[in-house]
């Protein structure tokens, strides 16, 4: 089903960098967006007076302080019906990221940086996110309740919970006690009420308070508390506590009572809760940041599976609060272009040329410097930035290899990774054929690398994909093999020519007999379905000589080469043997 149209309000007062916001989001993507054009903030002010629009894009030049309050107005004015975000110069960066803290804009890009898809995926999520914040205003007010109570469940709703935890708190703290705050999530409840609806939904959330009143049996009425925040949230409040033994042992108590099924209308419907716990005075010293660290708690008990507990930890917050400021930083280092590739060669066996170059990327941090792929890759596949992120890499690439060519050096394949991301989400045929016509490179000298787990999450429609790109004339190799699914009767219908045995494998291959077994085995199934077999992470003698004499036909790793810079790159090129190293 295609996404619905985005209507945007665009204030540039110059028609050529107007035109170029327009051609960005006019290209093929995931939505339309449908773009009006206005001049400055007044003409903006009057036409949403007369027009509804999803989201409104200023090209805003920020020079002072005073440059935001016209900005603020127009915020005021649009009040909840859609987001603002600033597309700023990168000197007016600072007084951007102020409007954002302080409310007037939702958030910010820095202008002249922002390449297509990521203006039209950082546009949707604001669009999205607004909606989510309407939607969770609007469902708190609900909430609130006058009598404190919520209708559905006749539990305390999310304001009687905020008052009695404030009561509890002020209690413990005269009385040196401790207060528990368990946030609890119901997996398998959102599934039930979309597909059956309320008539099934609301009697079952009226069970489940039942069993969670029911479970804590010790319960004492002015003491502890059970509540329904919102949707399938519910919150419980232990107070008097003289040990965490207590709560862990409610927590306990409440997994043991949702492990018999629901039954309603003759159906059997299996919920299971997921708890994080904070704890008074630790984790918190009001119903604010008592809430607020139980959310985090719930969000590590998530990531251990349903039917699980988790009490807040504040190495965990500090983690979480880590990620965010990376992320934010991958953003600026696009912006930037702080991202460089190195290049790793990859040497044929038998005669010792190198017979490609496979394409890493690296993030060169203004203060950390080179930053490796692994702390920052699975951050960026998360948040979607991998797309930008990738698609630079892979013109970099092509065009550095159409470089050494034009130099006179080998003509070689250049080999680039294709993370499951950028395969599943993006239209990696268009994205190939652009870059290839745009670098001038010969289709036959670039290898896109993809490994097990992108290609075998569908691998039906991985197989439709990868005979797409082989039309093109490109490459296509295995990564990681043996890592994943390592599927015999796949890998006979993708067309790829390489297979590349993971590093894991490669390095005890001459002490390990079951290594050893594994990759003898790789490479005379690869060779009887007429593969290539590439060997990953050879860093001595010993792993060479090893692998020659199995017949396998290309080998990389740091007995060669470490990853290093296009210009001792091409020095290896130059010399091209093994052993010259």
């Amino acid at each position: 089903m295609p996404e619905p149209t985005v209507r945007v309000l665009l204030i540039e007062a110059c028609p050529d960098s107007a035109s170029a916001v327009v051609a960005a989001l006019a290209s093929p993507g995931r939505a339309a967006f449908d773009v009006a054009v206005v001049p400055a903030v007044p003409d903006a002010q009057r036409r949403c007076m007369t027009q509804t629009f999803d989201l409104i894009l200023a090209c805003a030049a920020l020079e002072e302080p005073q440059d935001l309050e016209p900005l603020r107005l127009l915020s005021a004015q649009l009040a909840s019906s859609a987001p603002l975000v600033l597309l700023a110069d990168l000197a007016s960066s600072s007084l951007a990221h102020h409007a954002v803290a302080k409310g007037t804009a939702q958030d910010y890009l820095v202008k002249g940086h922002v390449a297509g898809p990521l203006l039209e995926q950082a546009l949707l999520y604001a669009v999205e996110r607004h909606k989510m914040l309407a939607d969770l205003k609007r469902r708190r007010r609900d909430d609130f309740a006058p009598r404190g109570v919520d209708r559905l469940t006749h539990l305390p709703n999310r304001a009687a919970f905020y008052d009695r935890l404030g009561d509890l708190l002020f209690q413990a703290r005269q009385n040196s006690q401790m207060v528990a705050v368990l946030l609890i999530n119901l997996e398998g409840f959102k599934v039930v009420h979309n597909t059956l609806g309320p008539e099934v939904g609301d009697p079952l959330l009226r069970e489940i308070a039942g069993r969670l009143l029911g479970s804590l049996d010790g319960l004492v009425k002015g003491r502890d508390l059970v509540a329904r925040l919102s949707g399938d949230e519910f919150a419980i409040v232990l107070g008097e506590l003289s040990q965490m033994e207590d709560v862990s042992g409610a927590a306990k108590r409440i997994l043991a009572a949702f492990a018999p099924p629901f039954v309603l209308n003759a159906h059997e419907f299996f919920i299971s809760p997921t708890i994080g716990i904070s704890m008074y005075p630790f984790d918190g010293t009001d119903a604010e940041s008592m809430l607020h660290n139980s959310d985090i708690a719930l969000r590590r008990a998530r990531e251990q599976g349903s039917d699980s507990y988790q009490f807040y930890l504040p190495a965990v917050n500090d983690q979480f609060l880590t990620r965010l400021e990376l992320q934010n930083s991958l953003r600026i280092a696009l912006a930037r272009d702080e991202f460089v590739v190195h290049y790793m060669p990859q040497l044929d066996v038998k005669d010792g040329r190198i017979v490609s170059m496979e394409a890493l990327v690296r993030w060169n941090h203004p203060t950390l410097g080179l930053v490796p792929p692994s702390d920052f890759i699975p951050l960026a596949e998360e948040s979607g930035l991998i797309l930008p992120i990738g698609e630079r890499v892979l013109r970099a690439a092509c065009a550095q290899s159409r470089t050494w060519q034009k130099a006179g050096l080998p003509p070689i394949r250049v080999s680039v990774n294709f993370s499951a991301r950028q395969f599943q989400h993006q239209n990696p045929v268009a994205l190939v054929t652009r870059v290839l016509k745009e670098t001038g490179l010969p289709p036959g000298h670039l290898e896109l690398e993809i490994t097990e787990s992108a290609v075998m999450k569908d691998a039906n429609a991985a197989l439709g994909t990868l005979r797409a790109l082989k039309e093109t004339g490109v490459h296509l190799a295995i990564d990681d093999f043996g890592t994943g699914y390592s599927s015999l009767s796949y890998l006979r219908s993708f067309p790829i020519t390489s297979l590349k045995v993971d590093r894991s494998f490669v390095r005890e291959v001459t002490s390990r007999t079951d290594d050893a077994a594994i990759v003898t085995a790789v490479i005379a199934m690869a060779h009887s379905l007429k593969l290539k077999v590439i060997a990953e992470g050879v860093e001595t003698e010993q792993h060479l000589e090893w692998l020659h004499a199995r017949d396998c036909d290309e080998v990389q790793g740091f007995h060669f080469s470490r990853p290093v810079p296009p210009d001792a790159a091409a020095k290896l090129l130059a010399r091209s043997r093994l052993g010259s190293n």
